[in-house]
């Protein structure tokens, strides 16, 4: 059997980061609640994952990849954010590129 599909375009895929049931960006933020951390998230980070996911034509699935490796550094400090009382990152796009860009702001 074939099937035929066609590719996402980027509102779906802010779609799927953003607004459907059980989303990316709501897992993440619950996640981050969990150490008294807020996580935010700018519409150019959003943009900028989304991005990248279409360049490197990986889809939907290539999002989690994404939104993980720009935040696993903060997930394995988070608890030392917490007790510094770094009570929020708000991501941009210079923190989904860069994400070890948030130690600067270590007290």
């Amino acid at each position: 059997m074939i099937a035929e599909v066609q590719e996402l375009t980027t509102a779906d895929m802010l779609e799927i980061l953003n607004t459907v049931e059980n989303n990316l960006v709501g897992q993440y933020t619950t996640l981050f609640n969990y150490n008294k951390v807020e996580l935010n998230f700018d519409k150019d980070a959003l943009n900028t994952v989304v991005n990248i996911a279409l360049e490197r034509k990986t889809g939907a699935r290539g999002l989690k990849a994404i939104l993980e490796k720009s935040l696993l550094p903060h997930m394995f400090n988070v608890v030392k954010y917490s007790n510094n009382n770094i009570n929020s990152i708000n991501m941009s796009k210079e923190l989904v590129l860069n994400p070890s860009e948030l130690k600067q702001m270590e007290k």
